[in-house]
Parts: C-alpha cells; structure tokens; sequence
C-alpha cells in the first residue's frame, strides 16, 4: 500500500491576470497518465470552484496556467483552500485520491491604496507642561 503524505502548499492567484500554479501532485498519483481536479473553497463564504486540469510536468512538479478571470472573475478574493483528487477523465465530480491539499491567497486585481494625507500640520501645543 502506498502511502500518502499532504504538504501544505500556498498557491497565489490575482484576478485580471493568467497566472501559472506549481504543485506535486503526480509525485502522489496512482494513475499513470492523470488529470486533476482542483477543488477551491472559500474559507469565510460557502464559494466553491471546480477546475480540472491536464498537467504540464517538468523534472519534480506539475504546474499550469490558468486563466484567472475565467474561474474566479465573481469570487471573493482572500484565502482559499483547495484539494487535489486525481481523476481518470475531464469530469467535475468529486471523486478520486486525493493526492495534494493546500491553501491559495486570491488577490484583487489591483492592489489596495490607502488616503495618504499630506497636508496635515505637525506642530502640536502642549499646555501646562501635560
């Protein structure tokens, strides 16, 4: 029997953007030629996204490139855990090994700017010494 061992991976995805993910999860496989499913769970909402994918693989990692809009354009940005189950076909549903686990941070497609407020005065006036 072989054993399975999850490590906890942080994926980085920002909306607006085709970003490219790596992970291992072949390494886990027991399907010789695999696709995955990645199963993306909000962690404060009920939001879920399914997205099976054929992996590119290169010396010891898979990775992708997704198009981020396509599967999250409506989602909530923030922390995301997902779940890797290998399948057999192009299918959604969830069933499979699982053969990874991880977190992924989704980010808004700009960055936020806080006011900066330049014109306030710095002097201040201290009466009786307090």
């Amino acid at each position: 029997m072989k054993s399975v061992v999850f490590s906890l991976n942080m994926l980085h995805l920002t909306k607006g953007n085709t970003d490219s993910i790596y992970y291992t999860a072949s390494e886990n496989a027991t399907i010789s030629t695999p696709r995955f499913l990645f199963i993306f769970e909000h962690r404060a909402s009920d939001g879920k996204v399914l997205i099976n994918l054929r992996p590119e693989y290169y010396s010891r990692y898979d990775y992708n490139t997704i198009v981020v809009n396509t599967y999250f354009a409506n989602a909530i940005e923030g922390l995301w855990k997902y779940t890797i189950r290998q399948k057999a076909d192009t299918s959604i549903t969830e069933i499979g090994t699982i053969v990874e686990t991880g977190y992924m941070m989704l980010h808004p497609s700009t960055e936020f700017e806080p006011t900066i407020y330049d014109e306030q005065l710095n002097t201040f006036t201290i009466y009786n010494g307090e």
